[in-house]
């Protein structure tokens, strides 16, 4: 692992310095240089890339626990501490340097300061009593990320709580407002939904403008 993020900064330290701060010999590092890459280093570049395309997926807000989580459910077998430490090495959001945390800050500063002088978000009206007592009383829909044999894909589900059965679907490449519009008008005409259907989501910035329209035509129908 030392090895490995010597030959990953290379660019931008010494060798040697690099070697007398983790305490290596610069002849042992040269040596592991020349060797093919061991089943462990394969596994740990395979397994670095999967983590940084949850990283992404979770727009950063992923601790190393939660990326396990994440990994495990998506059927890729990997221990937590492991995580961690392939975290903590390559720098990925525990190592980030404070340059960038203060630009994330700036930005979500300006992302609340605009959020403002936006629409208000629609009021809780479940209160976290996940329940409906028949069908098409509540739909839940929430964002999720699958691999496949090419990419991770983002999928938007929309779920009858009263039966927990998938009403509307959809998948996409990008996480975008489309992708959340075509699962919420699959449902629509699947149930075709009377009024006074309750519709629950993160309210994250998906379900605003556009979608929150065809939630409110729909409720006014």
């Amino acid at each position: 692992m030392k090895y490995q993020f010597i030959t990953e900064h290379r660019s931008e330290f010494r060798v040697t310095a690099m070697c007398s701060a983790l305490r290596v010999s610069r002849s042992g590092y040269y040596e592991w240089r020349e060797r093919a890459p061991s089943r462990r280093a394969e596994a740990n570049r395979r397994l670095l890339a999967c983590i940084r395309t949850v990283h992404r997926a979770s727009r950063e807000n992923y601790g190393a626990h939660r990326t396990w989580e994440a990994l495990r459910a998506a059927g890729e077998p990997c221990g937590r501490h492991r995580i961690a430490r392939l975290r903590r090495v390559h720098g990925i959001l525990a190592c980030l340097r404070a340059a960038r945390r203060q630009a994330k800050r700036v930005r979500r500063f300006r992302r609340s300061s605009a959020a403002r002088h936006s629409a208000p978000p629609a009021p809780n009206l479940l209160h976290r009593e996940f329940t409906a007592d028949r069908p098409n009383r509540v739909w839940v829909t929430d964002i999720t990320f699958v691999p496949t044999r090419r990419e991770w894909l983002h999928v938007a589900v929309m779920i009858d709580l009263y039966s927990r059965r998938i009403v509307g679907w959809a998948m996409s490449n990008r996480i975008d407002q489309q992708l959340v519009l075509d699962a919420l008008h699959m449902a629509i005409a699947q149930r075709c939904p009377e009024p006074g259907l309750i519709h629950h989501s993160d309210q994250g910035q998906q379900y605003a403008g556009a979608y929150r329209a065809v939630v409110e035509r729909r409720a006014a129908a």
